[in-house]
């Protein structure tokens, strides 16, 4: 089997991304989830943190992941959406569309020349009561005892609240 590295890489004809080898990566996802390791979150950082925001947003995520409880987006940027005619099962997230309501923390950095904070701030309000986590860095995910405990509280949180509701998805 090939393994597929990438998705969504810059072309040649210009900044527009191609999303060709996208539903390769996510059938390998869902592969990995079946086969291996059925998880309850996605914990990601820029490009994947991309990926696993258009996940949620996928038609068929219920289906796909049924155990997912929550992501956690480091770096995460909004645009560089795939275009319907590549890939329609992800429908492209406008202003009007409707808030998800997967529980995610948003981590970012204060001077991450990358992603701005103010893309990960738009990739927040796509949530509904998106938790934020920002740190003084710039483009990495922050390891320090102090943010280990932010990732912490945050999955024992949506782990109590699954338990509140019957062990179901929050």
């Amino acid at each position: 089997d090939a393994c597929t590295y990438g998705w969504g890489k810059s072309t040649s004809n210009g900044p527009a991304p191609d999303y060709s080898t996208l539903q390769d990566v996510i059938d390998s996802i869902k592969t990995f989830h079946d086969e291996a390791f059925p998880f309850d979150g996605i914990i990601s950082f820029s490009q994947g943190a991309k990926l696993a925001h258009l996940l949620a947003q996928h038609e068929s995520k219920a289906s796909l992941f049924p155990n997912l409880k929550f992501l956690i987006l480091a770096s995460c940027y909004e645009g560089s959406h795939p275009p319907a005619d590549q890939h329609p099962s992800i429908p492209l997230a406008t202003p009007s569309s409707p808030v998800l309501s997967l529980p995610t923390l948003h981590v970012f950095g204060s001077s991450d020349a990358v992603v701005p904070p103010s893309s990960s701030e738009a990739v927040a309000a796509c949530y509904e009561g998106a938790r934020s986590h920002r740190h003084g860095g710039g483009h990495h995910v922050p390891m320090r005892s102090a943010d280990l405990k932010v990732y912490l509280e945050f999955i024992e949180g949506v782990e109590a609240a699954a338990k509140g509701r019957g062990g179901g998805a929050p």
